[in-house]
């Protein structure tokens, strides 16, 4: 069967490994027909296990946001990437950035208390640039001023009235 028209209901989506050798069943070498189609522009490899349609196949491809969030999953699209695309920031953005909560193994506790998140946040806050922060947020204020009581006191001081349910 030929290529194209077995790729072409999976053209808006990164086709995994196992729907290509699901389409490529009737091969006895699905994985040399895979690297055959890779060589001759048919299909892109983006990481190990994961395609999309190449150039030579004349489809669209997927959308880029969808691309992303499969090549760095459970992920979202964030930061520059987001802002051009809603129209925050004129400027036009060529890279898509994603951005990931996955669990980076550093609590080991089971559960995790009031007091150990005011803890954290302590902690970071002594660590924090907050000049760095300002510069950031600067861009989004009328009157940079008012960043001016940003400092570690003022986040610990914050903290005092932090509310938790």
């Amino acid at each position: 069967m030929d290529f194209i028209y077995l790729v072409k209901s999976f053209m808006n989506v990164p086709l995994n490994r196992q729907v290509m050798l699901d389409m490529l069943k009737d091969y006895k070498r699905p994985n040399d027909k895979i690297s055959e189609q890779i060589k001759g522009g048919e299909l892109i490899p983006l990481k190990k296990g994961l395609y999309i349609s190449g150039v030579k196949t004349d489809l669209t491809g997927p959308e880029p946001f969808l691309i992303a969030n499969h090549l760095w999953g459970p992920s979202y699209v964030s930061l520059e990437s987001a802002m051009s695309y809603w129209g925050i920031i004129p400027e036009r953005v060529y890279e898509v950035s994603s951005i990931t909560i996955k669990d980076t193994g550093d609590w080991t506790k089971e559960d995790l208390t009031q007091e150990d998140v005011l803890e954290v946040l302590r902690e970071k806050f002594k660590t924090v640039s907050f000049d760095s922060v300002k510069e950031d947020v600067i861009p989004f204020i009328k009157d940079d001023k008012v960043l001016e009581i940003w400092g570690e006191q003022y986040f610990n001081d914050l903290l005092e009235k932090l509310k938790f349910q």
